[in-house]
């Protein structure tokens, strides 16, 4: 039993450490839902990180490689840590991002000098466009994605069409659906250097800083490469197509 001295002191306590006694309540109360979880073995989240897995290391590892656009070194990483933790959920959903097709239609639109409007899919050197041919491409890719577009033309002059503000108001991530290029009712026109136009168009589940953080000559040599780097991805849509400016 405690005396009466000894009631009236804690009552004087608690009376005037109120904010200490509830800062203590707290801290016991999450230490002791964190030891739950610890004792559970469950994942615990973290606001840093993107995405909690039982390989956070392994994970983020491999995010960070298919960020900087190294393909193929990432989709290795990515079954090997699979290998060793088959049934993380985090490992699997980005295995699928990458393993399930993602289709991408595109088109080019052209006003044959300025008198005839032209739709096609085949843009290929065949394909002759002028400065008086004004066009434009619509991209519809068939899931979320992070989408960039380069025209090159045959002195090697790159120009980034998206994501771009002076041709789209919109960025990445884009939705499902169709997408003009440049939006609005604007278009593109050629200027005064003939031969072969290039476009590359990548579609990808995670953004690529690689891409937009080149010079001209290595952007190029890595767009030259990306072919061969994506073959054996579904869920990576690359394609290249060429016309003549005449």
């Amino acid at each position: 039993m405690l005396d009466t001295y000894t009631i009236l002191r804690l009552k004087y306590l608690i009376r005037h450490n109120k904010i200490f006694i509830l800062a203590l309540c707290l801290v016991i109360t999450i230490f002791s839902i964190m030891s739950y979880f610890i004792i559970k073995g469950l994942p615990i989240f973290i606001r840093s990180q993107k995405l909690i897995s039982s390989s956070s290391y392994s994970y983020n590892q491999i995010i960070n490689t298919f960020i900087q656009g190294n393909y193929q070194r990432g989709i290795v990483l990515l079954k090997e840590a699979l290998k060793n933790n088959p049934e993380d959920e985090a490992l699997k959903n980005l295995y699928a991002l990458f393993t399930e097709k993602l289709l991408l239609n595109v088109k080019l639109h052209y006003y044959l000098g300025r008198k005839y409007y032209r739709t096609t899919t085949q843009i290929t050197p065949s394909l002759i466009l002028t400065p008086r041919d004004p066009y434009y491409l619509t991209v519809t890719p068939s899931r979320r994605c992070y989408l960039y577009i380069f025209q090159i033309d045959s002195l090697g002059k790159i120009e980034v069409l998206y994501p771009n503000k002076n041709f789209s108001s919109g960025g990445n991530p884009v939705m499902p659906g169709k997408l003009r290029i440049p939006d609005g009712f604007r278009w593109l026109k050629l200027d005064k250097t003939r031969g072969i136009e290039t476009i590359y168009i990548l579609a990808t589940p995670i953004e690529n800083e690689r891409l937009l953080n080149l010079s001209d000559s290595q952007l190029i040599e890595y767009l030259q490469s990306l072919d061969n780097a994506v073959k054996d991805l579904p869920g990576i849509a690359f394609k290249v197509y060429q016309f003549t400016h005449g």
